[in-house]
């Protein structure tokens, strides 16, 4: 919990990684889901990513968890947002913020 935690690190990326069972996610959530941890990010969000995800899926979902943390209404056509248009509400969105995002589930790393 210090390295997310840390005022010095500007945008760290924390990656657990083992065996299936090892206790990645329980580990994770339990991360997560402390106050502590909630109460030092401005929004956090949880996407389960799976074996077989879609890129712009994950950024939709993200989208949405997001702003559900903040308790703010969210973008209701976001299927209709092109990938390049969910990049961009996504980045103007967090500039400003911080943020905790875990993608869990994550089997390889590649464009689907």
């Amino acid at each position: 919990m210090e390295w997310l935690m840390d005022e010095e690190q500007h945008q760290t990326v924390i990656s657990v990684v083992g065996m299936g069972g090892s206790g990645k996610t329980t580990l994770v959530s339990k991360t997560f889901t402390n106050e502590k941890v909630k109460r030092h990010f401005d929004c956090c969000a949880w996407i389960t990513a799976s074996q077989t995800y879609v890129v712009v899926d994950l950024f939709r979902s993200l989208i949405i968890e997001l702003h559900k943390s903040r308790k703010e209404e969210y973008p209701a056509n976001s299927n209709a947002i092109s990938r390049i248009e969910l990049l961009e509400l996504l980045t103007k969105y967090l500039e400003s913020k911080k943020y905790l995002v875990v993608l869990d589930d994550v089997w390889e790393i590649g464009e689907k």
